[in-house]
C-alpha cells in the first residue's frame, strides 16, 4: 500500500513538468539584422528574457495558455504578439521598426563654482601657481586643492604622475 502511494504521489508532482514548454525566436530589424539585447516580456506572467548576440531567444518552463509577448528595444517601436502556448513554439523572426523619438532640447551649460556652491573648491591664480611650481608635473601643483591625490612612479613627481 505503501508503495502505491508513493507512486501515485510522484506521478501527481511529475505531472506539472510535463505541461511546460519553450517559447522561441529570434528578434531582428528592417534589414535582417538581429537585435541583440532585445527586451521581451509575457505580460501576463510577468516573465522575461534578453535576446541573445545572435538575436535569438528562449524562455523554458512556459505553462499552456495565451498570452501576450512585448519586445522592446532602445531605438525601435515596442511590438506586441499573441502567442498560445500549447506546444514546443517557435515564433520565428520578430520585425521590430526603427522609431525616431523626439525629445525636448538639452542645453549644455557649464557653472563655475561659487560661495554658495554646495561642493568643496579651490581657485587658484597665476601668482599661487607660480609659487607652487618647482618644475613637477601638473598634478602636484594641484595636490593642495581638495579632493585630489596625487602619486609618482618615481617619488618626485617628474614622469609618471
Amino acid at each position: 500500500m505503501k508503495r502505491v502511494v508513493m507512486l501515485l504521489a510522484w506521478t501527481v508532482m511529475v505531472m506539472p513538468v510535463f505541461s511546460q514548454f519553450t517559447l522561441s525566436g529570434v528578434v531582428i530589424d528592417e534589414k535582417q539584422n538581429p537585435l541583440p539585447g532585445a527586451n521581451l516580456l509575457i505580460v501576463e506572467l510577468g516573465r522575461g528574457t534578453i535576446s541573445g548576440s545572435d538575436g535569438s531567444f528562449a524562455m523554458d518552463r512556459m505553462p499552456e495558455g495565451n498570452y501576450t509577448l512585448k519586445v522592446m528595444f532602445m531605438g525601435y517601436e515596442s511590438t506586441f504578439k499573441e502567442v498560445a502556448i500549447s506546444a514546443e513554439t517557435d515564433m520565428g523572426k520578430i520585425l521590430l521598426t526603427t522609431a525616431a523619438f523626439m525629445g525636448e532640447e538639452v542645453f549644455v551649460r557649464a557653472i563655475r563654482a561659487g560661495s554658495k556652491t554646495p561642493v568643496a573648491f579651490s581657485e587658484l591664480n597665476r601668482e599661487e601657481i607660480a609659487s607652487r611650481n618647482f618644475g613637477q608635473d601638473v598634478p602636484y601643483l594641484l595636490s593642495s586643492t581638495p579632493s585630489v591625490v596625487t602619486s609618482s612612479d618615481a617619488g618626485h613627481g617628474i614622469g609618471y604622475t
